[in-house]
């Protein structure tokens, strides 16, 4: 019977010491994950507004544009602690570019909306495709 004891007072620790640890390893990655999901939260925002034939104004969407530009200055610090290749930062450069770009100048016409939220999607898929 005391075999017994000690054998369930054992699992139960281990059980315990198990969720504690990666409890912890989660959030060690939390900061690279945070980002990543705000910025899909933005673009799929823009996205949902062009569904809705909703173009924006120039100054309306250089808000929105902005925000996920500033997040992509994030990008690279976030995932600093991985060991990623040489060819990551690279990557994440040409997104910061591409997004300061159309911070700087957003569409004026739905067409160009439509053109600059497929080259974020694209520049998207690239890195996920690359790196994920």
């Amino acid at each position: 019977m005391r075999y017994l004891l000690i054998l369930l007072g054992g699992l139960i620790l281990g059980a315990v010491l198990t969720v504690m640890v990666v409890n912890t390893l989660q959030q060690r990655s939390a900061y690279p994950r945070s980002v990543m999901r705000i910025l899909q939260h933005q673009v799929v925002t823009l996205r949902q507004a062009r569904r809705h034939n909703d173009c924006g104004t120039p100054a309306g969407k250089r808000s929105e544009w902005s925000g996920i530009a500033n997040l992509a200055l994030e990008i690279e610090p976030a995932f600093s602690d991985a060991a990623l290749p040489p060819a990551f930062a690279e990557t994440s450069r040409h997104f910061v570019t591409l997004t300061a770009e159309i911070a700087h100048s957003p569409a004026t016409a739905c067409a160009d909306f439509d053109q600059q939220l497929a080259r974020v999607n694209d520049a998207c898929d690239d890195c996920h495709g690359s790196f994920r």
